[in-house]
C-alpha cells in the first residue's frame, strides 16, 4: 500500500551518515493517527514507513513510534519552530523526526529553511458533504452560513478567519471517522479531510461504503499540498537514512480520487 502512496522521493545529493551514539532512541513522531496513516496496531502508511525506516537504520540507532497529539507536539517543538535552537547555547534534543506534515502547517514563517524535508506522498484536502444537499466548493465563502466538522487543533487556510468572523459555525470533532458519521446525522453540513482518509474510508471501512452513496466530495480541492518527513537541521543522517528507505520508490502516484 505504501508503494501506492509514497510519492514525490527526491534523493537530491549523497549524504554520508555520521557515527551514531550506542543505544541512541529517535521519536518518530506524528500526529495523524487516523486511516490511511494509522488503521491498527501494526497496520497502516505509518507502520509501513516504520518497517521501512529500520530496515534503514545504523546500527546502534533505534527508532520508537511516538503518536503525539498537535497540541503536546507543539508544546515539544516550540523552542524548534520559534528558532531559538539556533543559539550555540541553547541544548535542544534533536532525537527526532515529524512525518506526513507540511512546512506550511504552523512550524515557523522559515520552516521550509530552518528543518530538512523529505518529500513522502501528495495529498489535499477535500470538501466533503451529503449528497442530499451537496456543496460546491468554489472558495472559502461556500462554507458561510454552514456547520463545519473540524478537526480538535487544526487550522483551515483561508476558512479560519470566517469562523472567527461568526460567518461559519466550527464544530470540533476527535477523529476524521467521527466527522464523516457527524456528517451522515446530519448534525453537521460540511467537513475538510484529508483525501487519502476520505478514500480509505469509503474503500476499506464497512460502514462509510454502505453510505458511500450519500457523499459527496467536491471537485475543486480546499489544499493541495506534499506530506513531508521533517527532521531537526542537524541531522543530515535522518533525513539520509530515510532517502534510503524510501529509495526504492520510483513512481510518483497522488492520492488521486
Amino acid at each position: 500500500m505504501l508503494r501506492a502512496l509514497l510519492a514525490l522521493v527526491l534523493v537530491t545529493r549523497a549524504l554520508v551518515a555520521p557515527a551514531q551514539p550506542a543505544g541512541e532512541v529517535i521519536g518518530v513522531l506524528t500526529y495523524h493517527n487516523h486511516a490511511p496513516f494509522i488503521t491498527g496496531d501494526a497496520t497502516g502508511l505509518t507502520h509501513e514507513l516504520m518497517a521501512r525506516l529500520r530496515a534503514a537504520a545504523p546500527a546502534g540507532l533505534e527508532l520508537e513510534l511516538r503518536p503525539t497529539p498537535r497540541a503536546r507536539l507543539d508544546v515539544l517543538l516550540a523552542d524548534w519552530v520559534q528558532g531559538r535552537c539556533a543559539s550555540e547555547t541553547a541544548r535542544c534534543d534533536d532525537r527526532w523526526v515529524l512525518v506526513w506534515v507540511n512546512p506550511r502547517w504552523g512550524f515557523g514563517d522559515s520552516a521550509m529553511t530552518r528543518f530538512q524535508w523529505l518529500p513522502l506522498m501528495e495529498d489535499a484536502n477535500v470538501v466533503v458533504s451529503r449528497r442530499s444537499r451537496r456543496v460546491e466548493y468554489a472558495g472559502p465563502e461556500s462554507l458561510v452560513g454552514l456547520r463545519l466538522g473540524a478537526i480538535r487543533g487544526h487550522r483551515y487556510v483561508g476558512v479560519d478567519p470566517l469562523v472567527e468572523a461568526g460567518r461559519i459555525e466550527r464544530l470540533d470533532g476527535e477523529r476524521e471517522r467521527s466527522n464523516l458519521l457527524m456528517l451522515l446525522q446530519g448534525r453537521i453540513d460540511v467537513t475538510v479531510l484529508p483525501l487519502s482518509s476520505v478514500r480509505h474510508y469509503l474503500e476499506h471501512d464497512p460502514v462509510m461504503a454502505s453510505r458511500g452513496a450519500d457523499i459527496f466530495v467536491a471537485e475543486r480541492h480546499h489544499q493541495d499540498y506534499v506530506r513531508y518527513l521533517m527532521a531537526p537541521p542537524s541531522r543530515d543522517d535522518l533525513r539520509a537514512m530515510a532517502a534510503r528507505a524510501l529509495a526504492a520508490e520510483v513512481d510518483p502516484p497522488r492520492a488521486s480520487r
